[in-house]
């Protein structure tokens, strides 16, 4: 499967990365779409972190779908954001980074 990200922030991302498939998407301006990207299953992208100059956020796929794996074909995740979110804040980042699906 292709996926793509679009910045539904007000940040503009220096990267947005999934470290267990080694994805970079980036730069990703607020409001710009990235590129496609060959991914292999969605199910196995479970964490990543996004970069806005000095900040940094951690965090997952919003919406995975228990065991089962996204279909092939080409997908769309908006990429938010929640500033101060409490269990990545207090582990030293900024906040938290999830991805949605939104088409």
């Amino acid at each position: 499967m292709w996926v793509r990200l679009r910045n539904d922030t007000e940040f503009n991302f220096d990267v947005v990365s999934f470290a267990t498939k080694d994805l970079g998407f980036g730069p990703l301006p607020a409001g710009a779409f990235s590129g496609f990207q060959e991914v292999g299953d969605i199910y196995s992208i479970e964490n990543g972190y996004a970069e806005a100059g000095e900040m940094r956020f951690y965090g997952m796929v919003f919406d995975h779908l228990g065991d089962e794996f996204r279909g092939v074909g080409y997908h769309t995740y908006d990429v938010f954001v929640d500033v101060g979110h409490p269990d990545y804040y207090l582990s030293g980042f900024d906040g938290a980074v999830f991805l949605a699906e939104s088409y």
